[in-house]
């Protein structure tokens, strides 16, 4: 989103108290976000409200002032955020406005958006400007990621439960040998049949093909940004052996395992100004 191509700064941090309190009302615009740990709260963002309970993420844009009330005695939360002077040079465009509005204030966080905030949490006392951009990096990160997950929230709402029960259990299973149709069927709770013919609905393709293509994904992932090897990456996303998943890559695209790794690494060495080995 634009809101992200000015130079203002991120903060990330741990936000604890034992009795009742809050923060604010705060008079600047605001980008924030926040994971709570312990207790609830409620956001009051200029004329909107929404309560933030444990377990959840939350999102916030505030146009003119904010304030967070605890509603619990035990309240912790790991946050990251961004304010600026109403009279700054920084504006948010319009459009982005409105699309910052569309965004749930609340979902289910990831893991990953657990993890870019700690991460974000552990340099925040480091000083300097390397450090601040190195901040501004996880934050713009982190933020991203709240707004994939939006996507994907709204994405599955139009869907049936039992598909986004066998997406999810696809997604935490795909490096298992053993995740066969009739156990995707079974973790949503219809015969083989039904659930293949949802998902070609909404999916538009059958449960076992959404499988494969997301193994494939996965390998093609490992391939470029870790140094697993061709076996370890066959293991870790649930291929039958080297030669099988050496197949399905060159067959799905184009180039087999270690051509698509050479070329990913070398074009990243020319962009870094290194020198290639052909």
């Amino acid at each position: 989103m634009a809101v992200f191509l000015s130079n203002h700064d991120f903060e990330l941090g741990v936000a604890r108290s034992s009795k009742h309190g809050g923060i604010g009302p705060i008079h600047r615009s605001h980008l924030g976000m926040w994971i709570m740990l312990r207790g609830n709260l409620l956001a009051k963002v200029d004329d909107r409200r929404f309560k933030v309970a444990k377990g959840r993420a939350a999102f916030l844009y505030a146009h003119h002032v904010h304030e967070l009330q605890y509603t619990s005695n035990e309240v912790e939360y790991i946050w990251c955020g961004s304010s600026w002077d109403t009279a700054s040079e920084f504006t948010v465009p319009r459009e982005t406005i409105e699309q910052l509005a569309s965004i749930p204030n609340v979902l289910k966080p990831s893991k990953l958006l657990y993890k870019l905030l700690r991460l974000g949490v552990a340099i925040q006392h480091r000083r300097g400007l390397a450090a601040q951009r190195v901040r501004n990096t996880i934050g713009e990160s982190a933020f991203n990621e709240y707004f994939y997950l939006a996507n994907i929230a709204e994405e599955e709402s139009a869907m049936p439960k039992p598909v986004i029960k066998s997406k999810t259990y696809m997604q935490e299973n795909y490096s298992t040998l053993n995740c066969k149709l009739n156990d995707i069927a079974d973790a949503a709770a219809l015969s083989p049949q039904h659930l293949t013919k949802l998902f070609k609905q909404y999916m538009q393709c059958t449960p076992v093909k959404y499988l494969w293509q997301l193994r494939g994904e996965k390998a093609i992932h490992l391939l470029k940004y870790s140094n697993l090897n061709i076996s370890e990456i066959t293991t870790e996303c649930g291929f039958k052996d080297p030669y099988h998943f050496s197949r399905y890559i060159r067959r799905h695209y184009g180039y087999s395992p270690r051509d698509i790794r050479k070329s990913h690494w070398e074009s990243n060495s020319i962009s870094n100004g290194q020198t290639s080995v052909m």
